[in-house]
């Protein structure tokens, strides 16, 4: 068995928060308010996602993917 299969664990948890995100915004956009911190805290939220995303793009991408996995 590879390696490559916590990758895909790792990409299913990614696909359900993204899910919760875009449910978070439609929420936030139809039933919220529209003021200045509204927007000031999607923008937050959304900032600190994108950064998540990208730090751990930046570590996933050196990983050997083929690496095999021995248990025992």
């Amino acid at each position: 068995m590879a390696l490559s299969i916590l990758l895909w664990i790792y990409i299913a948890f990614a696909v359900g928060i993204f899910i919760y995100v875009l449910l978070n915004l439609y929420h936030i956009f139809r039933f919220g308010k529209f003021d200045a911190p509204t927007y000031f805290m999607t923008g937050l939220f959304l900032a600190g996602y994108i950064f998540i995303l990208f730090v751990s793009y930046v570590y996933i991408r050196e990983i050997d993917w083929q690496t095999p996995i021995e248990f025992f």
